[in-house]
């Protein structure tokens, strides 16, 4: 069988070598040799044609350039390719995808902008896989697999109706496996195109006893799929997970499913009205469960352990104020019978870390207790991070041993008997933590660490810090410190906040290509890297240490809508809350905030409360500087958020930078780099004081070192 695929168009860099015109290339060296290449590296050949004249601010010149750029040769690494001078009788320039073995598959013409370039290196990022399996496959003769590679490939550049003839071809194969693929296929299409639930029989079938791993695999991702499309939010969880644990580790399958995963875990929440993992909750909001048993006479909500509201008509909504500003809350809900026990206990916390790795104790609530008592526990887990077990004692006495949710467990307490209630958390990788309740022990205590905070603070020479020579000065008085972490023994958990804005359009691959060598050259292995991309919405890698994860987070970003960044620098400082890391922010923007729901001022506000380092990287929109409708002021608003970002900055001991070109921006990330290097905590207790917040001053035998202005310290207030 030849190798026949389509494919999308790309162009050649700066630079590249130029190919002969479709004309005398059978005899042309340099089209050999690059044939030759790209079969030897099994590569896809894609050839952009243009004018011989390609002069200076043409938008020959500016794709070539485009095209070339760091940042896009990243995202062509699958493919080889090359410019040439267009052929006599082509009237217009083009792109054109060519075989590994040098066959011209398709040609598109015209010059894509930037825009349209980034979702083309999206598809092709998506589609060189199957384009090379399917030439591989060629080559040995494995027929089906050329033919269902073709099938994919199209896919991935949405060429569904080119496609399908393939996929119904495939149904009457010799090959089980692709008879099997071929269904679940195209069940899919059709579902999805008609928010219906595919045929689940046939995918349960195909998920258990398909004819291999890989029919069992796009079962199960099919099911997910639909299910998250048509709104079975929980089912669709359940399905990428099980199509996670029966893909082998490394895999792109594995990773596909984890993405999956995590896609519908983020829009997953038991409440519904509360929004997906990650969303800011602020004001009022009603919201109601997800589900409750069928015997539900009445649900009772909880905040920070504080009755706020019953409810006794289905579906059981509540509604009530979470303040103005996001601030970390526990919402308790219980599902109970007519006759008051509890059926159900929901425990979630909103304006937290979604990676945060937390064990609760929910159920019993009261602390006065006899008899058989059901036990709840709660679990939040890291992404990609899995529990091994869940372990519930009493006085030091194993209860149960749990592997899976539910996390329930029942203990028999006797009447008046004191004692600790534990629940231990074990995941994979070793982490433990756990969480213990006194019960009948109004004359037992249990012992408990001192309140100590940690504040980020720079050695400013580089020298290192030492206990011994340190000062705090909290309001003015000193306190002694507890200990100073060193940079090496705590890792870095650092958000990279991109604008994402349509302002960006030029400078984009700039400021993608300086971010990814930031973070080739400056995150450790044990570092984790949070990607935010932000324009009218705010988009979220959550923190990974996957170095391509983090490449591909930042290369996908693209410039459109308008600029909400306080909502995005406000996403990112909720998502830093992690005692024990060196923590960072790195915020890249061109323009003024004309989406964003908060203000500067709620941003001041968090972040004089985060202990989080802020760094700014600010560029001047290119003159005239103007909003529109509000030429005269807008350069006062302009000068006025800038100013205002270089404060926050400051007051977080981080660093402001006001540019008016990228001439210095890969010099400054380097900066931010070495910055972060030098980046101590120093733990100390703060002195009782009615007051919440305190200024703070950190001395190095004498001289003031770079910290953040002062904290906050006292315990959040219950919302009203």
């Amino acid at each position: 069988m030849s190798f026949v695929i389509v494919a999308v168009a790309l162009a050649m860099a700066t630079g590249a070598p130029v190919l002969a015109s479709s004309q005398s290339r059978a005899a042309d060296s340099s089209w050999d040799e690059t044939v030759a290449r790209a079969m030897a590296e099994a590569k896809p050949i894609v050839t952009f044609a243009h004018f011989p004249e390609c002069p200076n601010g043409s938008a020959c010149e500016a794709f070539i350039k485009l095209a070339g750029h760091p940042a896009s040769q990243r995202r062509l690494a699958g493919v080889i390719f090359g410019t040439r001078v267009l052929d006599d009788g082509e009237e217009d320039a083009s792109v054109a995808v060519h075989g590994p073995d040098g066959t011209r598959l398709i040609r598109w013409t015209g010059i894509p902008d930037a825009l349209e370039f980034s979702k083309m290196l999206s598809s092709i990022e998506e589609a060189v896989p199957h384009i090379v399996t399917s030439y591989r496959a060629s080559l040995t003769g494995s027929t089906p697999e050329a033919t269902r590679e073709s099938a994919l490939a199209l896919l991935a550049f949405g060429y569904e109706l080119r496609a399908r003839p393939i996929l119904e071809s495939m149904r009457d194969s010799d090959d089980a496996e692709n008879r099997q693929l071929a269904a679940i296929w195209l069940e899919r299409l059709d579902a999805l195109r008609a928010k219906r639930l595919p045929a689940e029989a046939l995918l349960e079938e195909l998920a258990r006893d398909g004819s291999s791993q890989r029919v069992r695999f796009e079962a199960l991702m099919a099911t997910g799929e639909v299910r998250l499309a048509t709104g079975r939010i929980d089912d669709a969880v359940v399905s990428f997970s099980q199509a996670f644990e029966l893909s082998s580790d490394p895999s792109r399958e594995r990773q596909l499913a984890y993405d999956a995963r995590l896609r519908a875990e983020q829009a997953a929440s038991p409440l519904r009205g509360l929004g997906g993992s990650g969303a800011v909750v602020t004001g009022r909001r009603t919201f109601w469960p997800r589900s409750v048993p069928s015997h539900t006479a009445r649900v009772e909500y909880r905040l920070d352990g504080r009755l706020i509201a019953t409810s006794t008509t289905a579906p059981f909504a509540a509604s009530f104020g979470f303040g103005r500003l996001p601030r970390r809350h526990e919402l308790r809900v219980t599902a109970r019978d007519k006759h008051g026990a509890s059926l159900r206990v929901t425990s979630v916390v909103v304006n937290d870390r979604v990676d945060a790795f937390s064990v609760r104790i929910v159920e019993p609530s009261s602390a006065t207790l006899s008899g058989t008592v059901d036990v709840v526990v709660a679990v939040s887990v890291p992404h990609g991070l899995r529990v091994d077990r869940v372990v519930v004692e009493w006085n030091g006495e194993r209860v149960a041993k749990l592997h899976a949710p539910p996390y329930h467990a029942r203990v028999t307490i006797k009447p008046q008997e004191q004692g600790v209630l534990r629940a231990a958390v074990g995941l994979e990788d070793g982490t433990e933590l756990e969480d213990v309740r006194l019960i009948n022990a109004e004359s037992m205590t249990l012992e408990s660490d001192v309140h100590i905070v940690e504040v980020p603070v720079y050695s400013g020479d580089g020298s290192a810090l030492r206990r011994e020579t340190l000062t705090i000065k909290e309001n003015g008085q000193s306190r002694p410190v507890d200990r100073v972490i060193q940079p090496s023994d705590a890792p870095l958990l650092i958000a990279l906040v991109i604008d994402a804005s349509f302002s960006m359009t030029e400078n984009m691959l700039d400021v993608q290509e300086a971010a990814i060598r930031f973070v080739e050259q400056n995150i450790e292995d044990e570092d984790r890297v949070m990607v935010i991309g932000f324009d009218t919405q705010v988009r979220i890698l959550w923190p990974t240490r996957d170095r391509s994860l983090i490449q591909r987070a930042i290369l996908s970003i693209e410039a459109r809508g308008y600029t909400s960044l306080n909502d995005a620098m406000l996403t990112a400082l909720l998502q830093l809350q992690a005692p024990g890391w060196r923590r960072a922010m790195v915020v890249f923007s061109d323009g003024l905030d004309n989406a964003s729901k908060f203000t500067a001022g709620d941003v001041t506000d968090v972040a004089r409360r985060s202990g989080v380092p802020i760094y700014v990287l600010s560029l001047r929109p290119a003159p005239p500087v103007g909003v529109p409708g509000l030429a005269k002021k807008s350069a006062h608003w302009i000068f006025a958020a800038r100013t205002e970002l270089m404060r926050i900055a400051g007051s977080t001991g981080g660093k402001a930078w006001d540019m008016t070109s990228l001439a210095r921006l890969e010099s400054i990330w380097n900066e931010i780099g070495d910055d972060l290097q030098r980046q101590y905590l120093v733990a100390y207790q703060p002195a009782s004081s009615e007051k919440e917040w305190r200024s703070i001053e950190i001395l190095d035998g004498g001289k003031r070192l770079r910290a953040p202005s002062g904290l906050a310290v006292a315990p959040e207030q219950p919302a009203q």
